[in-house]
């Protein structure tokens, strides 16, 4: 039994009540207090006693092929549903699709990436097996389904190889500044200012720009994590929108209703952008570096911000990051910024006025540092 609080998508906090006897489980939500939550969680537990919980062992217990075609339509939502979580479903449903719920094992699970590396790479299948486990905690969760413990639960995914190199250097950015044609050349400047994803600067509207009375941020309604979401913006990017809302003859402080819709950043027919594939591969090429992925720029984005001294809270806010150690993963540092660190506890100890004995003396070597 369990009475656990959250926030739910308003912002409000509610209660998970839990309880498991004789292998039933109910699960409950209480959006007042605790004290009630305990209450609610006591009188399921009396009910489940006295066996007035009998009809639960009647539950739903369909062919996983069924269950997926429910679960699609509970994640649209999901800014990932076409090019992941769809394509991920698809692909269990034929080796799961006519096992029951309650019928899958671990073994099946290990059978079925057996199966999958034969044709993909281990961070497909790690992809896949995060999409099982959340559609059996789903059902886990729902009192329509029978079944009561997810078997998949601690199964460790397959080790990944490092990811590509996503590391960019301020000269390698000037460069690719310079090589960019000047529809892309905004959007470069605009993802290395912002640290936004690449869907979220095509998808940009003027309708979005919020100005207030200390500054101007963006307002994103679609984002991958399904919450709304606001990104402050510096002065020079404020600039940029200015320059592209001029053009546009747009006032950018008093945005008609007419334009709300418009895109911020157009082609140069001036026509919605769908894809910086090709800009972006022409840009490398001409700027004489490496490609790298769209997603870089939000990596140099971070690793810049550190540079500059910026408290890691903030800039976990403004990534828009869950945790710590997610953020952690788009900062880079190069072999002589990490010399130059190696230096400064040295140089730190040295300017202390009780200094410590030099290191020679502790090795026992007396000789002088000049005749080694």
């Amino acid at each position: 039994m369990s009475v656990r609080p959250r926030e739910n998508k308003e912002g409000r906090t509610v209660f998970d009540v839990r309880v498991q006897y004789s292998g039933i489980r109910v699960s409950r939500t209480v959006p007042t207090t605790l004290t009630d939550a305990k209450r609610v969680e006591s009188k399921i537990l009396q009910e489940l006693i006295k066996g007035r919980y009998e009809i639960l062992k009647n539950r739903d217990n369909p062919k996983f092929r069924r269950y997926a075609e429910e679960y699609k339509k509970s994640v649209t939502w999901h800014k990932s549903y076409h090019n992941r979580t769809l394509l991920s479903i698809n692909h269990l449903v034929k080796f799961f699709g006519n096992k029951r719920l309650s019928e899958i094992t671990v073994q099946d699970l290990i059978d079925y990436r057996s199966m999958r590396l034969q044709t993909v790479k281990h961070a497909t299948i790690n992809r896949e097996h995060t999409c099982l486990l959340t559609m059996l905690n789903v059902a886990v969760n729902n009192d329509q389904y029978l079944i009561y413990k997810n078997p998949l639960k601690g199964i460790k995914k397959f080790k990944e190889p490092p990811t590509e190199n996503r590391m960019l250097s301020v000269d390698e950015y000037q460069k690719l500044l310079e090589s960019a044609p000047e529809y892309f050349r905004r959007i470069l400047f605009f993802a290395c200012q912002t640290g936004m994803r690449l869907n979220e600067i095509l998808d940009l509207k003027f309708g979005q720009i919020k100005a207030w009375f200390k500054g101007v941020e963006i307002e994103l309604i679609e984002t991958k994590s399904g919450n709304r979401e606001y990104v402050p913006l510096g002065n020079e990017v404020i600039d940029l929108l200015q320059i592209i809302a001029k053009e546009r003859n747009i006032v950018l402080d008093n945005i008609a209703d007419d334009n709300r819709g418009d895109y911020v950043f157009t082609g140069r027919r001036g026509q919605r952008i769908k894809s910086v594939r090709k800009p972006m591969a022409r840009t490398f090429r001409e700027a004489g570096i490496e490609q790298r992925p769209f997603h870089t720029f939000r990596h140099f984005w971070t690793t810049m911000m550190f540079q500059a001294g910026v408290d890691p809270l903030k800039i976990k806010k403004m990534g828009r990051w869950r945790d710590f150690e997610t953020m952690m993963k788009y900062c880079f540092t190069t072999r002589p910024e990490e010399h130059v660190a190696a230096n400064q506890l040295s140089e730190y100890l040295s300017r202390k006025t009780a200094k410590i004995l030099d290191v020679w003396q502790y090795s026992g070597k007396i000789e002088n540092k000049s005749d080694m």
